[in-house]
């Protein structure tokens, strides 16, 4: 997994514990490294530099033992128990390899990976990150504000009903009824004079919207 590096672990802990010390800290601090794709783990969002970290990522954060024993460091397929060595010979027979990145998949078929992991567009570019996880500690980031919506619904939000969080400014409710009087808020242009001029995301004053220019985008104010 890790290029031109003969070592050899007995475990993935010892083996992040190497990566972590040795080669991405060779390779530049992670903000001045260009993010090619995202964790593929529903709402999860962590950016990554290379397909490698990805895999790291997944089998130290998403996977138990037993998957990360089945898990295929190439394309991430799940095998059946005693299953992964047959498929790494069909990797080997002939596979096809990502143009963006090391993945490599013995289907033929990279366009689920080119759209789950790097999010491409439609003339194949990946997307620039439009912002950060303002949570403390949580160090995900997004190509569009919606993904950071549901990012934040799903793995920091403590109400029961997504509908309770307002997708504009992320302002939780305590019922339906007050999440819905709020949305008509939104839509009156005299009370949401300030919208932002980088995403979607709408604010009913100016210190909520430099907050979020400050802390989502990391933009000065």
């Amino acid at each position: 997994m890790i290029p031109q590096c003969s070592a050899g672990f007995s475990s993935w802990e010892r083996y992040a514990d190497h990566y972590n010390s040795t080669h991405q800290s060779a390779s530049g601090s992670p903000d001045s490294r260009p993010v090619i794709g995202w964790c593929t783990y529903p709402h999860c969002g962590r950016p990554f530099c290379s397909w490698e970290e990805h895999v790291l990522h997944q089998r130290m954060c998403h996977a138990n033992r037993a998957q990360v024993d089945a898990m295929c460091s190439l394309c991430l397929q799940m095998e059946p128990v005693g299953g992964l060595p047959g498929h790494l010979q069909l990797h080997r027979k002939g596979d096809v390899a990502c143009p963006l990145c090391s993945a490599r998949f013995v289907d033929g078929d990279v366009s689920s990976h080119m759209t789950q992991f790097h999010h491409v567009r439609p003339d194949g570019s990946v997307p620039a990150v439009l912002g950060w996880c303002t949570k403390s500690g949580c160090g995900s980031s997004f190509c569009s504000w919606e993904d950071y919506v549901q990012h934040n619904i799903h793995q920091h939000s403590m109400v029961s009903d997504p509908a309770l969080v307002c997708h504009l400014c992320l302002r939780q409710h305590g019922n339906l009824a007050e999440a819905k009087e709020h949305i008509k808020e939104h839509s009156n242009a005299s009370t949401e004079p300030f919208k932002c001029e980088m995403c979607p995301a709408r604010f009913f004053n100016f210190r909520h919207r430099s907050s979020h220019m400050r802390r989502f985008h990391r933009h000065n104010c």
